[in-house]
């Protein structure tokens, strides 16, 4: 095991640097693999390291340059549902990936993930601080509370259930929001309250 982030994971889990068994890499079913110590220096990351984890979940990779060698790991892990890229760097064509995985919850933040090549299904997609464009998959809940809408009419070429936005974003807009026809919930400015909801029957 050489990911310095993972092995201060099953430290903290199993109070031990080393020698572990089967049993206790199975039962872990969430990783972050960061790029960055907590000193700020550069950490060792390999992510073949995934290919131990068999029960994986949920996985957050921060500050690291993605490619197509890293999602074919990240293929391999069969229960893998949930996936956050936060301040990565993609430099490869990795979207095929995406139209055969079983992820139904995918965040993306500041990184430079290109929308347009995304397909497949998501229960929930998050976006934060990246360039909007048509989503193509279908989506239940897409949330861009912390993107930038730079155009009102393109987000109804979206295809989603329920749209999640802030009330900044909302407010510009707010009488074509509330007569759009499509489930919109608003969220208060600090993000963690729901301001108002629109187009839900019984509110």
């Amino acid at each position: 095991m050489k990911t310095e982030s993972i092995l201060r994971i099953l430290e903290s889990f199993y109070g031990k640097k080393d020698d572990y068994t089967e049993e206790e890499l199975d039962r872990i079913e969430t990783l972050t693999i960061n790029r960055v110590n907590p000193d700020n220096t550069l950490a060792n990351v390999d992510f073949s390291d995934l290919l131990k984890f068999k029960c994986l979940k949920r996985l957050t990779i921060d500050g690291c340059v993605v490619d197509i060698n890293v999602m074919a790991y990240i293929n391999t892990i069969t229960y893998l549902n949930s996936l956050t890229m936060l301040n990565c760097d993609i430099v490869d064509d990795i979207y095929s990936f995406f139209s055969s995985s079983k992820i139904k919850s995918l965040k993306i933040s500041n990184t430079n993930f290109d929308l347009d090549k995304l397909t497949g299904y998501y229960e929930r997609l998050i976006l934060c601080d990246v360039k909007l464009k048509k989503i193509k998959p279908h989506v239940e809940v897409l949330n861009i509370y912390n993107c930038q809408i730079t155009n009102y009419n393109e987000l109804f070429d979206y295809n989603f259930e329920e749209l999640i936005i802030s009330k900044e974003q909302y407010e510009p807009f707010a009488e074509q929001f509330d007569n759009c026809g499509r489930r919109i919930t608003i969220l208060e400015d600090n993000g963690q309250f729901i301001y108002k909801k629109v187009g839900f029957i019984n509110g």
